[in-house]
């Protein structure tokens, strides 16, 4: 079942958010407080974004990590999906294609957007398959806060 997290859930987010950071799937890791503040932050106020969940049998398999932005160019608000984590021994199940129509169908947006490196064959297959496409974008990033 995919749910939005709840406080108690914030014990099991932070190791499976800190998993993530510390994998192959991304750049580098993040410091733990980043971690609890964002967890902190999306459940007292989800104007910036949301935390969802996906439950089976009283147990926390994976999570969905929504931040929301305004686009012009989209026609208003913008869903990124900022990061998906499902448990190893969960993984090729199903859990992540649940929680994206979860979040596509659940949450107003003029546009859903996320990233994915092209390499990642399986996410690719998938993020298609829910009618996202590539754009002619190269993103950028200046890092302020973390360094």
């Amino acid at each position: 079942m995919v749910r939005k997290a709840t406080t108690n859930d914030k014990a099991k987010y932070i190791k499976m958010a800190t998993t993530f950071y510390n994998s192959n799937a991304t750049a580098h890791p993040v410091p733990l407080d980043f971690i609890t503040e964002t967890f902190d932050t999306l459940l007292s106020c989800n104007i910036y974004g949301d935390i969802f969940v996906y439950e089976e049998n009283n147990e926390l398999l994976g999570y969905l990590l929504t931040a929301k932005s305004w686009s012009q160019e989209g026609g208003g608000v913008v869903c990124w999906i900022e990061e998906i984590y499902i448990e190893n021994d969960h993984r090729g199940k199903g859990i992540g294609t649940k929680m994206l129509r979860y979040v596509l169908e659940n949450t107003v947006a003029e546009r859903f957007r996320l990233e994915v490196e092209p390499e990642n064959l399986g996410a690719v297959k998938l993020y298609k398959s829910l009618g996202f496409e590539f754009m002619d974008y190269n993103s950028m990033v200046k890092e302020v806060r973390y360094k």
